[in-house]
């Protein structure tokens, strides 16, 4: 297993035509989404958008204030005024969000031993319109990132977050009442201009507090709305990418910017190329299961459908015999 934080070069080879839309997956192990803890500490209300109350954040906890599990909580200043931990809350909070898988991925085709070829940059996109940030010439058709979440989540369950105006805070602690603030991804990411400076580098750079580098996700990232799927096994994929171009046979290698930390749960990770046949993905266990059930229905039909002929004709020639006598 390597430590988290690091790049980790990948080579592997493609041995058959794979025809576009190429789907990349990432996947982990050991890992239980379908826990009721873990599939509840999410705020479905926050995450559409709306102001939330104490009552309706509570079902994002743990992980839905800055404060928990610190043992001192200190004051800062965001533009003019002073601020405890106390008034804030994240956004979105809960479990399912900090828990997002953020590895990233650069794909590449190994034209010689010293040219490489780009085909997809994962992160590349914006957190907020799911569309590239950078020329998709820059590494040929490129991969997509919108339209791998559900078309109900991303119309009508996950919309940019409430932002409540900025004020003075001097009533009782957070806890005690609905929230004021929210401690978010920076406004930039949702587009908006940033009203006010801090200087609390975690609040500032939208980072869970004390956590470095660790970037609290935006609500309308297809990526999030993908993770918050809960999967019901604890080794599953997701879909991170797809690929618009055809893989020919050849070798490859796959960077993976290396974030997300397994060891924690004696977990592991793995990425997965795959494409769609009309029967559906290249596992087809299910699928096969299906037509076999089919097969046999059918059979079972005809076979009973000729026994009822047959019956049925000795009952009438029954029913004439005894009708005669």
């Amino acid at each position: 297993m390597y430590r988290t934080g690091c790049l980790t070069e990948v080579p592997f080879e493609v041995t058959s035509y794979m025809k576009a839309p190429v789907y990349l997956y990432y996947g982990l192990s050991n890992f239980y989404q379908n826990h009721r803890r873990f599939v509840n500490s999410k705020s479905d209300k926050q995450l559409a958008g709306h102001e939330v109350s104490k009552r309706s954040l509570e079902v994002g906890s743990p992980l839905a204030y800055p404060w928990e599990e610190r043992s001192t909580v200190e004051e800062f200043r965001v533009g003019s005024y002073n601020y405890s931990l106390f008034d804030f809350v994240y956004s979105p909070a809960g479990l399912i969000p900090w828990s997002m898988f953020n590895d990233t991925f650069l794909l590449y085709r190994v034209a010689s031993d010293t040219e490489r070829q780009l085909l997809c940059n994962s992160s590349a996109f914006s957190r907020l319109t799911n569309k590239p940030l950078e020329a998709v010439a820059a590494f040929g058709k490129g991969c997509i990132k919108k339209g791998i979440a559900w078309s109900s989540d991303v119309k009508e369950k996950y919309k940019p977050i409430y932002f409540p105006p900025y004020q003075t805070h001097h009533g009782p602690p957070l806890r005690d009442r609905a929230p004021y603030f929210v401690w978010s991804a920076s406004p930039s990411a949702y587009g908006q201009n940033a009203s006010a400076t801090s200087d609390n580098v975690y609040f500032e750079n939208g980072w869970y507090n004390e956590e470095p580098g660790h970037a609290i996700p935006v609500s309308t990232d297809e990526d999030l709305m993908v993770w918050a799927r809960a999967a019901s096994m604890p080794k599953f994929r997701k879909l991170h990418r797809i690929l618009n171009q055809d893989l020919s046979p050849g070798k490859y290698i796959m960077v993976v910017g290396e974030h997300y930390d397994v060891s924690s749960f004696n977990g592991e990770k793995f990425f997965v190329l795959s494409t769609l046949s009309w029967i559906g993905g290249s596992s087809l266990c299910l699928q096969k299961m299906y037509l076999y059930i089919a097969a046999a229905s059918l059979i079972s039909a005809v076979v009973f459908f000729f026994l009822s002929k047959q019956y049925k004709s000795r009952a009438v020639q029954a029913v004439e015999a005894l009708s005669s006598s």
